[in-house]
C-alpha cells in the first residue's frame, strides 16, 4: 500500500517513500549553537492498534483513543466508515512489523512545528530527526506526519553529538537521560553502569511534556515552545 492509496478523510499511510536511511530517528531542531532535540512517540503522535474496540470508540465520538479490548479482526469497511464520521485528527497506517494502527496527532502538532520552522535561519539551523525508534516504524510515522502537517522532517548521521547547551523535549526523565547522555548533552556512562545524574544537571537541559496517550482535549504543545525558547 502507498500514500496514494486515499478514501476521503481514510488514508493508508505506508512506508514505501522512504524519508531517511538511518536506523536511528528522534525530531532534532538545529540552532547556531545548540539543538533542540524532540521526542516523536508520545510526545507530538500516540500510535494504537486497531481492533473493534477503537473502532467502537471512535463511532462513539470518544476523544480518548487509547489501547482498547477487542478483537484485531476487524472490518476495513467498517473502520473507513468510523473515519469518514470522526472529528478527532488521526490517521490510520500499515506498519512493516506490527499490527495496522492509528496514528494520532497530539493537538496542535502542524502549529507547533510550523512555528519552530519559522524560527530557522535566526534562531534555528534546521528540522532533523534521530532517535533509537525503528527507523521503518518512524518512516510510518513521519509520512503520516508530512502528510497532515506538510513538514518533512530529514535525518542525521547514527552517533552525531550536539552541544551541552542543546535541550532535550521528552514526555519521560529516565529516557530523555538516556538520550541527552548519547548525544552529548550529559557525559556519556559504561552501558553496564546505571545513570546517575543530579536533577540540577538534568533539568536546565529538559523541558518536560505530559505523556500524550491520544487524548484529543490535550493542550499541552501550547506551552512548550515559549519554554523552550526560554531556556535557549
Amino acid at each position: 500500500m502507498r500514500l496514494s492509496r486515499i478514501y476521503t478523510n481514510f488514508i493508508i499511510i505506508s512506508p514505501d517513500s522512504a524519508i531517511l536511511e538511518n536506523r536511528d530517528v528522534l525530531c532534532i531542531l538545529e540552532s547556531k549553537n545548540s539543538t533542540v532535540l524532540l521526542d516523536l512517540d508520545e510526545t507530538l503522535v500516540h500510535v494504537v492498534p486497531i481492533t473493534t474496540g477503537l473502532i467502537e470508540v471512535m463511532k462513539r465520538g470518544g476523544t480518548k483513543l487509547t489501547a482498547t479490548p477487542g478483537s484485531k479482526e476487524f472490518d476495513w469497511y467498517e473502520l473507513k466508515e468510523a473515519l469518514n464520521n470522526y472529528d478527532g485528527d488521526v490517521v490510520v497506517a500499515e506498519f512493516p512489523y506490527r499490527e495496522p494502527s492509528v496514528i494520532v496527532f497530539r493537538p496542535g502538532l502542524c502549529e507547533f512545528l510550523s512555528r519552530l520552522q519559522s524560527m530557522q535561519g535566526d534562531e534555528l539551523k534546521n528540522i532533523i530527526v534521530f532517535s533509537a525508534n525503528i527507523a521503518d516504524d518512524v518512516k510510518v510515522i513521519l509520512n503520516a506526519i508530512k502528510n497532515k502537517c506538510g513538514i518533512q522532517l530529514q535525518a542525521i548521521s547514527k552517533g552525531q553529538k550536539f552541544d551541552p547547551s542543546s535541550i532535550m523535549v521528552d514526555d519521560n526523565v529516565d529516557a530523555a537521560v538516556m538520550k541527552m547522555m548519547a548525544t552529548g548533552l550529559l557525559p556519556s556512562m559504561p552501558r553496564y553502569k546505571k545513570p546517575n545524574v543530579s536533577m540540577d544537571k538534568i533539568l536546565p537541559r529538559l523541558v518536560r511534556v505530559p505523556p500524550f496517550r491520544g487524548d484529543l482535549n490535550d493542550s499541552s504543545l501550547n506551552n512548550i515552545l515559549s519554554k523552550i525558547t526560554h531556556k535557549m
